[in-house]
């Protein structure tokens, strides 16, 4: 890394932030793409009108069909993103590895991570899946078969097995038979899965996947609401129509304040301007 580079301070990455949020919500309007503020950035939203102010991160939950399209759209779209100073990127170390959660982040900026450099300031985008309302044991078989259909996506991106002793072997048998069908064509077949899996039922149980397998938030659809826009540092943003709801399962009393011990930023790394 450059000994020259100057740190980017805690304000100018709030704004870059902001200015990543803005692009995307344009982008996504234009795309006909839905998406929500999420976590604390929809804790912040709704308690602050802005960012927790101890906070300096901004997630997005997508639903998984709009979640899939946004990462064609980025893999379609570089040049323009490119123009708007935004890239994809992976959360890995594999590369297009999507699937998951993935960022999008402004390249005017970097850090290092894995080894390498990195674009630093980033939004992150999680997926929102919904099954049907079964049993907690049911939802956890549909959180694993999901996760072993979005190995297999990034597996057709990557390229190679991936994980180490059996697991790798098996990917690596596994990569083998989609060559020989065609990687884009198995990739299309699983994302299919992945959208019929998942998709939006009035009666579902919209899940997350920040958590893991058990330990992710469960909401009912009927909880969750339609799409709405509210404040967010002076700009208005989707979140869900029953906001309330969704906050009070996630923090309970979500208006009260944390004791000052427990606020924390998230900043791991250092960020420069490139």
């Amino acid at each position: 890394m450059d000994a020259n580079l100057r740190l980017i301070t805690d304000t100018e990455k709030k704004e870059l932030l902001v200015e990543i949020l803005t692009k995307l919500d344009t982008i996504f309007e234009e795309n006909n793409i839905t998406y929500y503020l999420a976590y604390g950035t929809l804790l912040g939203a709704v308690r602050h009108q802005g960012f927790i102010p101890w906070d300096d991160d901004i997630d997005l939950l997508l639903p998984r069909e709009s979640f899939i399209r946004l990462i064609h759209l980025c893999e379609e779209q570089k040049e323009k993103l490119k123009e708007l100073n935004l890239e994809i990127v992976e959360y890995g170390r594999n590369k297009k590895d999507y699937y998951k959660r993935f960022k999008i982040a402004d390249t005017r900026t970097v850090m290092e991570e894995f080894g390498e450099e990195r674009s630093a300031v980033f939004v992150d985008i999680f997926p929102l899946d919904c099954f049907p309302n079964v049993s907690q044991k049911k939802l956890i078989k549909y959180q694993k078969k999901i996760l072993l259909i979005d190995n297999l996506c990034s597996l057709c991106n990557y390229g190679k097995g991936q994980g180490h002793g059996m697991k790798k072997i098996i990917y690596t048998i596994i990569l083998s038979g989609h060559k020989i069908v065609g990687c884009e064509r198995m990739k299309k077949i699983y994302e299919n899965q992945l959208i019929k899996l998942t998709e939006y039922r009035d009666n579902g149980v919209l899940c997350d996947s920040e958590g893991g397998i058990g330990h992710s938030h469960f909401f009912m659809s009927t909880q969750w609401g339609k799409m709405i826009k509210i404040p967010f540092e002076k700009n208005l943003f989707s979140v869900p129509e029953n906001y309330d709801a969704v906050l009070t399962m996630c923090y309970g009393d979500y208006m009260q304040l944390p004791p000052e011990e427990q606020r924390h930023s998230h900043e791991y790394y250092k960020m420069y301007w490139r």
